[in-house]
């Protein structure tokens, strides 16, 4: 009947908005909170890295929780699972990738990170490369797959666009040369902030024993 035709017609409608949904801003509000001058408390994953841990840092009120895969292995699979259950709690999970590198980079993304922290950065050079890494045609290289279009509302170049808005980007400088870039690092307006790496920097700068 007519009737049911447009009741059908209207679930159908019903199910493809589901399906669609909205965006999912992974590290918004972590952002904000930076951008109004806050101090976001957060913890880091090296050597244990159960998913049950990321309700109790949630439930504490912690901001954040860094993936360290520079000196730790989760592995992919735990890292996606941890990254899943970071979105579904709106808890911003932000993975430490090992080096600079558009590979691991791209599959962090991919995987479904709320962001990252990018270790060891002191060339322009770099600074390019993360650049290219995290943002899609025309801005960068990057392109969409993988679980992280879970947190897309869409596959549409605008659904994408409002994913990289959310991303929280931050890079670590760990060497004088990186203390010298300094100024360049700090003027790139894709980063959130722009951190060192105190053990690696004063390593680096024979500080150690000071």
């Amino acid at each position: 009947s007519k009737r049911d035709s447009r009741c059908y017609g209207k679930k159908s409608m019903a199910v493809k908005n589901r399906i669609r949904g909205t965006t999912v801003m992974l590290s918004s509000k972590l952002k904000e909170k930076i951008k109004n001058h806050q101090k976001p408390i957060g913890m880091i994953m090296t050597f244990d890295f159960w998913p049950g841990y990321l309700e109790i840092m949630k439930k504490n009120g912690l901001d954040f929780v860094i993936v360290d895969c520079e000196h730790g292995a989760p592995g992919n699979e735990r890292l996606e699972e941890l990254c899943r259950l970071g979105r579904a709690l709106d808890f911003p999970v932000i993975v430490r990738p090992a080096w600079c590198d558009y590979i691991q980079i791209k599959k962090a993304i991919d995987i479904g990170a709320g962001g990252l922290m990018i270790p060891w950065v002191e060339t322009v050079e770099q600074l390019d490369l993360i650049e290219k890494s995290v943002f899609s045609p025309p801005r960068g290289i990057h392109d969409m797959g993988g679980p992280s279009i879970m947190a897309a509302g869409g596959i549409r170049a605008k659904d994408w666009a409002e994913l990289e808005a959310g991303l929280f980007v931050t890079c670590q400088i760990e060497t004088p040369l990186g203390v010298e870039l300094v100024n360049e690092i700090a003027s790139r307006d894709f980063l959130d902030v722009v951190m060192t790496g105190p053990y690696d920097l004063a390593h680096n700068m024979g500080l150690l024993d000071s």
